[in-house]
């Protein structure tokens, strides 16, 4: 779990992802974006974030890892489609990676469905990827057949033509399986079928 805040400065968004524990809050990551964020949705389905206002100040922690920082050193911005990577990071440093990787590995096999899209996982680590999708989906570029394998937060697709894809697995939730979202979404998802 954690927690997001934003904070609209201009034309850019001051971002922080904690790990949502009140007790002994960390900031995972600190970073500005330029966007608004009225861009932002959760999900494919365009449903709105409900956003909580908070007042929070965050100047007597030192975030793990301070983008902003890094990106005044660099000279390079990003807009706000980047959150997407952030999240998924940020929720990831928060479990235990080879225990996410062991959960990940017993629970992915089966059909998993959005819309036209079906993506099958086989115990063998063989997929079957069938449907059409949107060129900017979380998951453009998979080939239809293949291999696939699991570290940490990382599915890698691998086809039979010496091609391949490597994604983030945000969570696996229940029967939803959450990716990275694409143009202002935070998560492309799927359900298992």
């Amino acid at each position: 779990m954690i927690d997001l805040y934003c904070r609209q400065k201009g034309e850019q968004v001051e971002v922080y992802t904690t790990n949502a524990d009140d007790n002994k809050l960390k900031v995972l990551t600190r970073d500005i974006l330029t966007g608004n964020l009225s861009e932002l949705v959760l999900d494919q389905y365009s449903n709105p974030i409900n956003w909580e206002l908070v007042n929070h100040d965050f100047s007597s922690y030192k975030p793990e890892f301070d983008m902003a920082e890094a990106r005044k050193r660099h000279g390079h911005t990003d807009n706000l489609e980047y959150i997407k990577y952030q999240i998924a990071n940020a929720i990831n440093n928060t479990h235990n990676n080879r225990g996410f990787s062991r959960y990940l590995k017993k629970n992915i096999i089966g059909t998993w469905a959005e819309k036209q899209l079906t993506l099958s996982f086989s115990e063998d680590g063989t997929y079957v990827f069938k449907g059409k999708w949107k060129p900017s989906t979380a998951l453009a570029g998979v080939p239809e057949t293949g291999t696939y394998t699991l570290s940490s937060n990382m599915l890698l697709f691998w086809g039979n033509q010496n091609s391949g894809v490597r994604t983030q697995i945000v969570d696996l939730v229940d029967d939803k399986i959450y990716f990275p979202g694409y143009s202002g979404q935070l998560f492309f998802t799927m359900t298992k079928q």
